[in-house]
């Protein structure tokens, strides 16, 4: 189920991304909310699961090409640094 709803944002958010205002539909989410995502997301990427990895990897640095320049995600690299070294 996990692997489907990932399949599902990931896609989503891609062709969303694709469009002029498609960063909107990431910042309509509650930032409560995106902070759930981008959590669940990152804690994906303790899986020794290949496929779950993929597929954290890529939704998280889409939400980073939308966050980051915008400065909504300031400790982005910080985080990704450290996930690397554990």
């Amino acid at each position: 189920m996990r692997a489907i709803a990932t399949l599902v944002f990931k896609n989503t958010l891609i062709n969303a991304t694709r469009q002029d205002d498609g960063d909107d539909i990431w910042f309509r989410i509650d930032e409560q909310l995106r902070g759930f995502i981008k959590d669940a997301f990152l804690t994906m990427l303790q899986s020794e699961d290949r496929a779950t990895l993929k597929d954290a990897s890529i939704c998280l640095g889409i939400i980073a090409a939308v966050e980051v320049p915008d400065g909504h995600w300031d400790h982005f690299l910080t985080t990704m640094c450290e996930n690397s070294t554990n």
